[in-house]
Protein backbone atom coordinates (compact mmCIF):
# COMPACT_ATOMS: atom_id res chain seq x y z
CA UNK A 1 0.00 0.00 0.00
CA UNK A 2 1.40 3.64 -0.61
CA UNK A 3 3.01 5.57 1.95
CA UNK A 4 3.30 2.34 3.97
CA UNK A 5 6.64 0.43 5.08
CA UNK A 6 7.39 -2.52 3.22
CA UNK A 7 9.93 -5.39 3.86
CA UNK A 8 11.52 -6.91 0.45
CA UNK A 9 12.43 -10.49 1.86
CA UNK A 10 15.61 -11.91 -0.14
CA UNK A 11 16.61 -15.72 0.92
CA UNK A 12 19.52 -17.33 -0.02
CA UNK A 13 19.75 -21.09 -0.78
CA UNK A 14 22.44 -23.20 -0.71
CA UNK A 15 22.71 -26.50 -1.72
CA UNK A 16 24.82 -29.30 -0.84
CA UNK A 17 26.31 -30.31 2.28
CA UNK A 18 30.31 -29.40 1.91
CA UNK A 19 32.13 -26.42 2.60
CA UNK A 20 32.16 -23.89 5.24
CA UNK A 21 30.27 -21.13 5.70
CA UNK A 22 30.12 -18.65 2.86
CA UNK A 23 29.62 -15.23 2.73
CA UNK A 24 26.60 -13.45 0.59
CA UNK A 25 26.24 -10.17 -0.98
CA UNK A 26 22.79 -8.63 -1.80
CA UNK A 27 22.45 -5.68 -3.31
CA UNK A 28 19.51 -4.09 -3.99
CA UNK A 29 18.85 -1.45 -6.74
CA UNK A 30 17.16 2.12 -5.67
CA UNK A 31 14.29 2.84 -7.94
CA UNK A 32 12.48 6.19 -8.59
CA UNK A 33 9.76 6.08 -6.42
CA UNK A 34 10.39 4.27 -3.85
CA UNK A 35 11.90 5.23 -0.57
CA UNK A 36 14.88 3.38 0.57
CA UNK A 37 18.19 3.75 1.64
CA UNK A 38 19.55 3.54 -2.04
CA UNK A 39 19.25 6.69 -4.67
CA UNK A 40 17.48 5.51 -7.98
CA UNK A 41 20.46 3.81 -9.43
CA UNK A 42 22.55 3.24 -6.50
CA UNK A 43 22.48 0.24 -4.21
CA UNK A 44 21.85 -0.92 -0.69
CA UNK A 45 24.00 -4.00 0.21
CA UNK A 46 23.23 -6.71 2.66
CA UNK A 47 25.27 -9.51 3.74
CA UNK A 48 24.45 -12.72 5.68
CA UNK A 49 26.66 -16.05 6.51
CA UNK A 50 25.01 -19.40 4.83
CA UNK A 51 26.42 -22.74 6.08
CA UNK A 52 26.28 -25.26 3.59
CA UNK A 53 22.69 -27.11 3.30
CA UNK A 54 21.30 -24.05 4.74
CA UNK A 55 19.03 -21.03 4.07
CA UNK A 56 19.32 -17.28 5.45
CA UNK A 57 17.03 -14.46 4.83
CA UNK A 58 17.24 -10.64 4.95
CA UNK A 59 15.18 -7.58 4.38
CA UNK A 60 15.55 -4.78 2.63
CA UNK A 61 13.10 -1.96 3.99
CA UNK A 62 11.52 0.58 1.32
CA UNK A 63 8.26 2.87 1.37
CA UNK A 64 6.31 3.58 -2.25
CA UNK A 65 5.51 6.81 -2.98
CA UNK A 66 3.31 6.59 -5.83
CA UNK A 67 0.45 4.17 -6.91
CA UNK A 68 2.35 2.15 -9.49
CA UNK A 69 4.28 -1.38 -9.98
CA UNK A 70 7.37 -1.24 -9.09
CA UNK A 71 10.76 -3.27 -10.89
CA UNK A 72 12.50 -4.45 -7.86
CA UNK A 73 16.06 -6.07 -8.92
CA UNK A 74 18.11 -7.89 -6.02
CA UNK A 75 22.07 -8.97 -7.30
CA UNK A 76 23.54 -11.76 -4.94
CA UNK A 77 27.21 -12.08 -5.34
CA UNK A 78 29.16 -14.98 -3.69
CA UNK A 79 32.61 -17.41 -3.98
CA UNK A 80 30.24 -20.05 -5.50
CA UNK A 81 28.08 -18.12 -7.83
CA UNK A 82 25.93 -14.97 -8.67
CA UNK A 83 22.26 -14.83 -9.42
CA UNK A 84 19.86 -11.78 -10.36
CA UNK A 85 16.39 -12.26 -9.48
CA UNK A 86 13.59 -9.47 -10.44
CA UNK A 87 9.88 -9.15 -8.94
CA UNK A 88 6.98 -6.70 -9.67
CA UNK A 89 5.84 -4.43 -6.38
CA UNK A 90 2.25 -3.67 -7.11
CA UNK A 91 1.54 -0.66 -5.36
CA UNK A 92 -2.18 0.40 -4.54
CA UNK A 93 -3.52 3.56 -3.21
CA UNK A 94 -4.47 3.64 0.93
CA UNK A 95 -8.27 4.12 1.91
CA UNK A 96 -11.25 1.79 1.39
CA UNK A 97 -11.93 0.45 -2.38
CA UNK A 98 -15.25 1.21 -3.41
CA UNK A 99 -17.28 0.36 -6.85
CA UNK A 100 -20.43 2.01 -8.26
CA UNK A 101 -21.71 0.01 -10.69
CA UNK A 102 -24.25 1.08 -13.61
CA UNK A 103 -26.19 -0.47 -16.22
CA UNK A 104 -27.52 0.97 -19.95
CA UNK A 105 -29.54 -0.40 -22.37
CA UNK A 106 -27.94 1.23 -26.21
CA UNK A 107 -30.78 1.04 -28.39
CA UNK A 108 -32.05 4.15 -29.81
CA UNK A 109 -33.92 2.48 -32.05
CA UNK A 110 -36.36 0.38 -29.22
CA UNK A 111 -35.63 1.02 -26.08
CA UNK A 112 -35.98 5.07 -26.11
CA UNK A 113 -39.35 4.54 -28.04
CA UNK A 114 -40.75 1.97 -25.53
CA UNK A 115 -39.48 4.30 -22.69
CA UNK A 116 -40.81 7.80 -23.68
CA UNK A 117 -43.81 9.15 -25.60
CA UNK A 118 -42.51 12.74 -26.49
CA UNK A 119 -40.41 13.40 -28.90
CA UNK A 120 -37.45 14.62 -26.62
CA UNK A 121 -37.57 13.59 -23.14
CA UNK A 122 -34.77 13.11 -19.99
CA UNK A 123 -34.65 11.50 -17.02
CA UNK A 124 -32.42 11.59 -14.66
CA UNK A 125 -31.37 8.47 -12.46
CA UNK A 126 -29.03 8.98 -9.15
CA UNK A 127 -28.44 5.05 -8.88
CA UNK A 128 -27.77 3.43 -6.12
CA UNK A 129 -25.86 6.41 -4.54
CA UNK A 130 -26.58 9.95 -4.43
CA UNK A 131 -23.10 11.01 -6.04
CA UNK A 132 -23.71 9.10 -8.95
CA UNK A 133 -26.11 10.81 -11.71
CA UNK A 134 -27.11 9.40 -14.83
CA UNK A 135 -28.69 11.62 -17.38
CA UNK A 136 -30.79 9.60 -20.47
CA UNK A 137 -31.95 11.40 -23.66
CA UNK A 138 -33.87 10.41 -26.39
CA UNK A 139 -35.58 11.45 -29.42
CA UNK A 140 -37.60 9.32 -31.03
CA UNK A 141 -37.49 11.74 -34.87
CA UNK A 142 -33.74 10.71 -34.74
CA UNK A 143 -33.27 7.83 -33.55
CA UNK A 144 -30.26 8.73 -30.98
CA UNK A 145 -29.85 8.02 -27.52
CA UNK A 146 -27.76 9.95 -25.30
CA UNK A 147 -26.31 8.73 -22.22
CA UNK A 148 -24.24 11.63 -19.32
CA UNK A 149 -22.76 10.11 -16.46
CA UNK A 150 -21.30 11.87 -13.83
CA UNK A 151 -20.05 10.98 -10.30
CA UNK A 152 -19.21 13.15 -7.44
CA UNK A 153 -16.07 12.25 -5.42
CA UNK A 154 -16.74 12.14 -1.91
CA UNK A 155 -15.15 14.55 -0.03
CA UNK A 156 -12.66 12.31 1.90
CA UNK A 157 -11.41 10.44 -1.60
CA UNK A 158 -7.95 10.00 -2.44
CA UNK A 159 -6.87 12.37 -4.74
CA UNK A 160 -5.66 10.66 -8.20
CA UNK A 161 -7.30 7.22 -7.49
CA UNK A 162 -10.77 7.25 -9.37
CA UNK A 163 -10.81 5.13 -12.46
CA UNK A 164 -13.33 4.05 -14.74
CA UNK A 165 -14.67 0.79 -16.82
CA UNK A 166 -16.67 0.43 -19.98
CA UNK A 167 -17.57 -3.02 -20.76
CA UNK A 168 -20.12 -3.18 -23.79
CA UNK A 169 -21.82 -6.67 -24.54
CA UNK A 170 -23.59 -7.17 -27.35
CA UNK A 171 -26.56 -8.90 -26.52
CA UNK A 172 -28.54 -9.33 -22.55
CA UNK A 173 -27.48 -13.18 -23.10
CA UNK A 174 -23.77 -12.41 -23.22
CA UNK A 175 -22.54 -13.16 -19.92
CA UNK A 176 -24.95 -16.74 -20.21
CA UNK A 177 -23.64 -17.45 -23.14
CA UNK A 178 -19.96 -16.70 -21.68
CA UNK A 179 -20.64 -18.61 -18.56
CA UNK A 180 -21.90 -21.58 -20.64
CA UNK A 181 -19.18 -21.96 -22.92
CA UNK A 182 -16.58 -21.34 -20.04
CA UNK A 183 -18.11 -24.19 -18.59
CA UNK A 184 -18.01 -25.81 -21.69
CA UNK A 185 -14.47 -25.65 -22.15
CA UNK A 186 -13.65 -26.41 -18.43
CA UNK A 187 -15.38 -29.77 -18.95
CA UNK A 188 -17.70 -29.31 -16.05
CA UNK A 189 -20.93 -30.20 -17.97
CA UNK A 190 -19.18 -33.50 -18.08
CA UNK A 191 -20.62 -36.20 -15.74
CA UNK A 192 -20.70 -39.90 -15.57
CA UNK A 193 -23.48 -41.89 -16.13
CA UNK A 194 -25.21 -43.33 -13.44
CA UNK A 195 -28.64 -44.60 -11.72
CA UNK A 196 -31.31 -46.62 -14.16
CA UNK A 197 -31.60 -46.80 -17.58
CA UNK A 198 -33.03 -42.94 -18.30
CA UNK A 199 -31.11 -41.44 -15.92
CA UNK A 200 -27.85 -43.26 -17.78
CA UNK A 201 -29.32 -41.49 -20.74
CA UNK A 202 -30.09 -38.36 -19.46
CA UNK A 203 -26.57 -38.14 -18.18
CA UNK A 204 -24.97 -40.04 -20.93
CA UNK A 205 -25.85 -37.32 -23.70
CA UNK A 206 -24.27 -33.92 -22.37
CA UNK A 207 -21.47 -35.84 -23.13
CA UNK A 208 -21.91 -36.45 -26.71
CA UNK A 209 -23.64 -33.15 -27.69
CA UNK A 210 -20.69 -31.18 -25.90
CA UNK A 211 -17.64 -33.70 -27.00
CA UNK A 212 -19.59 -32.94 -30.68
CA UNK A 213 -19.78 -29.07 -30.44
CA UNK A 214 -16.65 -28.90 -29.00
CA UNK A 215 -14.56 -30.81 -31.79
CA UNK A 216 -16.63 -28.96 -34.38
CA UNK A 217 -15.17 -25.41 -32.91
CA UNK A 218 -11.88 -26.73 -32.13
CA UNK A 219 -12.03 -25.93 -28.89
CA UNK A 220 -11.77 -29.38 -27.43
CA UNK A 221 -8.71 -30.67 -25.57
CA UNK A 222 -6.97 -34.08 -24.84
CA UNK A 223 -8.18 -34.02 -20.95
CA UNK A 224 -12.22 -32.93 -22.11
CA UNK A 225 -11.99 -35.65 -24.98
CA UNK A 226 -10.50 -38.27 -22.42
CA UNK A 227 -13.25 -37.51 -19.62
CA UNK A 228 -16.02 -37.14 -22.50
CA UNK A 229 -14.66 -40.66 -24.54
CA UNK A 230 -14.46 -42.57 -20.45
CA UNK A 231 -18.02 -41.42 -19.67
CA UNK A 232 -20.02 -42.26 -22.83
CA UNK A 233 -18.28 -45.54 -22.75
CA UNK A 234 -19.14 -45.95 -19.55
CA UNK A 235 -22.85 -44.89 -20.36
CA UNK A 236 -22.77 -47.64 -22.99
CA UNK A 237 -21.59 -50.26 -20.41
CA UNK A 238 -24.61 -49.54 -17.99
Amino acid sequence: MRHEKVAIKATVFRYGNIGRETRVILKMQGVEGLCSKAKPGEFVTEEVMVAAGQAKSTSFFVIPLERQDYNITIDMLSSFGNDVVSKTLRVVPEGTFQVQPLSIVLNPAGFSQQIFSNESNEVIDHGLLNNLEHMHLGEQANQTQVDTVRLTMPADAIPNTAQCEVNLIGSLLGPVASAVIEGLNSGAFLNMPRGCGEQTMIYTAPNVYIYKYLKVIGEDTPDIEKKAIQNIEAGNYY
